[in-house]
């Protein structure tokens, strides 16, 4: 006998209380907070890491991060390194985000920087941000940022400086439930399954879920009612290629790990990791 994947009783009251005007925008933060410790940069992320406020050593996505860090007179370290060199090394630059998400993005060094011509690469981190403010030296393979002119520069990593941490608000669940468990789960906990959008915020998310290893499918908090695709928390769906009428069973929205553009119409008895926020 065919099980129905129609709501329950626990999503139409969730719903209940979400009946209002639709939200918009996206639902993750991010924010940053400059620590006056001075640390070395295996230090600094580890503080960041293991204090239990933050997720990691900031990661820049765009310009307009770099004016929500509010540093003093000293450069503070960011989480950008180069595993690949020691501090005394010449061999080939490999810059990478240590944090949490990855994504790749090319660019040129400055003028003579590496003296093969070669180019830097972001081979870890969700960002985009591409800073051709790099110094001419390059005698470390750590990165900090200048409090004055907010330009990335590299450091040795053994020298001490106060750093910047980030805390955000997206929790990648790695058990495996069908779509309304999901749902019940995050509500249960005090979290909310995620609404996206297109663009910088599903790559973001689709980012993290790569770099923790999330399932194939993971599920979001979209879901097809009376007609129309809506988000549990009435945020507004603006993904224009969602079927019109999907196949009965296909109800539910998840994130496909193969595809980093759309959500997928997915049957909700199917048990997948799920993405909360908060």
């Amino acid at each position: 006998m065919m099980m129905s994947s129609g709501p329950s009783g626990v999503f139409l009251l969730f719903i209940m209380f979400q009946i209002g005007v639709p939200a918009s925008g996206s639902i993750a933060w991010r924010r940053y907070s400059y620590i006056r410790l001075h640390y070395t940069w295996s230090q600094a992320q580890a503080y960041c890491r293991n204090s239990g406020l933050y997720n990691d050593l900031a990661t820049i996505y765009t310009p307009s991060d770099l004016n929500n860090m509010d540093m003093t007179r000293y450069a503070a370290w960011i989480d950008l390194r180069n595993p690949n060199v020691d501090d005394d090394s010449t061999s080939r630059w490999d810059w990478v985000w240590a944090g949490q998400y990855r994504n790749n993005l090319i660019g040129k060094w400055a003028y003579n920087e590496p003296d093969d011509g070669e180019t830097w690469k972001w081979s870890t981190g969700l960002s985009d941000y591409a800073d051709e403010g790099w110094h001419q030296n390059i005698d470390g393979s750590c990165a900090s940022i200048s409090s004055r002119s907010k330009l990335m520069v590299p450091q040795n990593c053994e020298d001490r400086f106060p750093f910047i941490c980030y805390k955000d608000n997206l929790i990648l669940i790695k058990e495996n439930k069908t779509w309304e468990e999901a749902l019940e789960y995050c509500m249960i906990v005090g979290y909310k399954l995620v609404s996206v959008q297109p663009g910088a915020d599903h790559a973001n998310m689709m980012s993290m879920i790569e770099y923790e290893g999330g399932t194939e499918k993971v599920w979001t908090g979209l879901r097809f009612l009376a007609g129309h695709w809506v988000f549990t928390n009435r945020v507004t769906v603006s993904y224009s290629d969602l079927p019109l009428c999907p196949v009965e069973e296909q109800h539910c929205g998840a994130f496909l790990r193969d595809d980093t553009a759309g959500i997928h119409p997915t049957n909700c008895l199917e048990k997948w990791n799920f993405l909360c926020y908060y």
